[in-house]
């Protein structure tokens, strides 16, 4: 590839870039002008996603969830070297043994170790739940920045995990409750505690980083989910929104819980379109009993007379 780049100092011709040999030359005399020498090796390419071992010269790109920012090389396990060829058996115990050298001084100090734990709880919180890789890297940021803030030694990584991931939902506008979140870092029967602490160390969170208190989420985001996780059906979704928004009232929604409100108007438009729907399913989605839904739906049809015109399928 040639391209122009400026001219010559000796006599003043236009001068070239062979970017395949890496020189600008002269394109009159000659000369080489070593100033302005071009690099256009396998660095100014995406190597590590092209797949090609020979072309790799740096990792990815960094990210916040580890602890060293993603900064750190790793020894291959893979028996070849860089051309392809065996290795031999002596070389390969070799490297078995700097590879666990090098995992175990990777992470240095009581600080690292700490970090490098949640960061990999706050991980596998996210990956569980199926959260989108925003929120991961935002649960990642805000545990950094209060890590310099509060001295976390000696708390619980899951609830501070989940506290963090709790915070990052909000902030990206992804509904999970703080019972879902606990629930996938710790086992069933620490879920009550472990939700009381994650909720304890969540308020300390929005004082100490300063966060502004984030606006509730609308009614309708609650009925998708919900209608998602039940399947209850495209119909049955438009119809509780359309439901929800036709009887918007502040008496039915305020001090309640927002997953009861918004199976109770599922459960309404499962009723009206047909039994196809089982309430049990969005009441397992939901995450409420049985005695809440009826409880809400009780309250939406005693306050308003509900008519709806279905148009047929």
């Amino acid at each position: 590839m040639i391209a122009r780049f400026t001219r010559c100092s000796e006599c003043h011709a236009p001068l070239i870039s062979d970017m395949d040999n890496g020189e600008v030359a002269c394109s009159r005399c000659g000369v080489v002008v070593s100033d302005h020498v071009l690099n256009a090796g396998p660095t100014h390419l995406n190597s590590f996603e092209s797949g090609d071992p020979k072309m790799a010269r740096g990792a990815g790109q960094t990210t916040y969830t580890r602890h060293d920012m993603g900064l750190a090389t790793s020894i291959d396990p893979a028996p070849r070297d860089f051309s392809g060829n065996l290795i031999e058996r002596t070389i390969q115990t070799k490297m078995t043994q700097l590879r666990k050298w090098q995992h175990r001084i990777r992470v240095t100090g009581s600080r690292d170790r700490r970090m490098s734990g949640i960061l990999i709880k706050v991980g596998d919180i996210c990956n569980s739940l199926a959260l989108p890789k925003t929120v991961l890297e935002t649960a990642s940021l805000i545990y950094r920045n209060l890590d310099g803030m509060v001295d976390l030694r000696n708390k619980s990584i899951p609830a501070i995990a989940s506290a963090v991931v709790y915070m990052a939902c909000k902030k990206c506008d992804v509904i999970r409750s703080m019972e879902e979140i606990v629930a996938r870092s710790c086992p069933s029967k620490e879920v009550r505690s472990k939700t009381r602490l994650a909720n304890r160390y969540y308020r300390v969170l929005v004082i100490e980083t300063g966060s502004p208190r984030s606006d509730p989420m609308p009614l309708d985001k609650y009925i998708s989910k919900i209608s998602n996780m039940s399947e209850s059906g495209g119909r049955a979704e438009r119809l509780a929104l359309r439901l929800a928004r036709k009887t918007e009232n502040h008496e039915i929604s305020s001090g309640r819980d927002p997953h009861g409100v918004a199976a109770a108007y599922l459960c309404i438009a499962s009723m009206l379109l047909g039994p196809s729907n089982v309430q049990r399913d969005i009441v397992d989605a939901a995450g409420v009993t049985e005695v809440t839904v009826r409880s809400r739906c009780k309250e939406i049809l005693s306050k308003y007379d509900i008519r709806i015109t279905l148009s047929p399928s």
